[in-house]
């Protein structure tokens, strides 16, 4: 008997400190439209990230100097071209203006690619950490509704209506949701660190972070003309195309030089990049295609949810007709409503991953 009081003391004492633990982590409402007449909070869209992000990107610096550095040689190189001198000399001076030429657009290309980049990479960090609050909107409610549950269980504990045994086994399943809300926790501050980092930032928590959940399924489209057209808008096949060119330059320009390569030589060298192009072709149209598997699969799935969500709506209206009649309790009313909540954050998070899906078909070097 004493175990049995020590037992029920301490069954009051967690839900005290349980009380307190949703109290202390009550939060202000971001989306709340009062607070955003009043000023309280501040918005962080895709194209303000982003901007951050490139400004803030040293890599991209890096490569903004590496292109005036090029542009400076070149234009040594294009004074010294006007020079005099032997054939030899004269062919050295075009190969090196041309390779210049080529690097220079390279680095263009690069620093165009490194800006898509970082707005991808940035778009995304955003998006994750607006899953992160989402999933914790639903845990929060899923706690509420674990508390509910508990609640029901000591008054029929109370009533002897129930074990000890049962009492206790839904107090562990309120232990659980609260775990599992503080380690979710720990990840949207992980996720707003990766944030922080990508802006060069230390306030990205403060904003309320745009989200857009636009779902618009890919056109019906011959897959074969698809994947030509991406890869000929792909900086890797231009990149190898390039060095292709140059390697046939070097021949056309060729100059029997003790130690050098000699004509057939160069000649196996553009044989050679003409296979790596062949072979980077294949490659990346493997991948385009497992892209586009993928996004018709996420599609299906997007399509059953909606499904999903139509039949639990129906639900719902069954069960308020019920309960109005008498005939099913409000437990169950609220079983449905977190449900179909459920279902509307798994819709939003499905439109989002189709999102990202789409950016990395149209352009794979992402």
């Amino acid at each position: 008997m004493k175990k049995m009081k020590m037992f029920i003391l301490m069954i009051f004492l967690l839900l005290l400190l349980n009380a307190s633990f949703i109290y202390a982590n009550q939060e202000i409402d971001l989306n709340d439209e009062e607070n955003f007449e009043t000023g309280l909070v501040n918005i962080l869209t895709y194209e303000e990230a982003a901007e951050k992000a490139i400004n803030y990107s040293y890599k991209l610096k890096n490569q903004l100097k590496e292109l005036e550095k090029l542009e400076e040689q070149r234009e040594t190189a294009g004074r010294e071209l006007s020079y005099g001198g032997d054939d030899e000399t004269h062919f050295s001076r075009i190969k090196k203006v041309k390779s210049l030429d080529a690097s220079i657009q390279m680095a263009k290309k690069e620093i165009e690619i490194s800006k898509e980049s970082l707005t991808f990479e940035t778009k995304n960090a955003m998006n994750d950490v607006n899953k992160l609050l989402n999933d914790k909107k639903l845990e929060e409610l899923n706690l509420q509704d674990t508390k509910s549950k508990l609640d029901a269980a000591m008054a029929r504990f109370q009533k002897g209506t129930i074990s000890a045994h049962e009492l206790k086994n839904q107090q562990e399943a309120y232990d659980k949701k609260i775990k599992e809300l503080e380690m979710l926790q720990k990840t949207i501050e992980a996720a707003y660190l990766r944030l922080n980092t990508l802006l060069g930032i230390k306030n990205s928590q403060e904003y309320v972070l745009e989200e857009t959940d636009v779902y618009e399924p890919l056109k019906d489209t011959d897959i074969n003309s698809f994947v030509s057209r991406v890869l000929s808008n792909n900086p890797s096949i231009w990149n190898q195309e390039k060095k292709i060119e140059m390697a046939e330059l070097d021949l056309v320009l060729h100059v029997y030089n003790v130690g050098g390569d000699s004509y057939d030589t160069k000649k196996i060298n553009i044989s050679v990049e003409k296979n790596n192009l062949a072979t980077l072709k294949i490659s990346l149209e493997e991948s385009i295609r497992n892209t586009y598997n993928q996004i018709r699969q996420t599609e299906k799935s997007y399509e059953i949810l909606e499904d999903n969500l139509k039949s639990a709506e129906n639900t719902l209206e069954i069960l308020h007709t019920q309960y109005n009649a008498g005939v099913a309790i409000s437990s169950q009313l609220q079983e449905a409503e977190l449900q179909i909540i459920q279902l509307k954050n798994d819709i939003k998070n499905k439109a989002m991953d189709h999102e990202k899906q789409k950016e990395l078909l149209y352009k794979p070097y992402l």
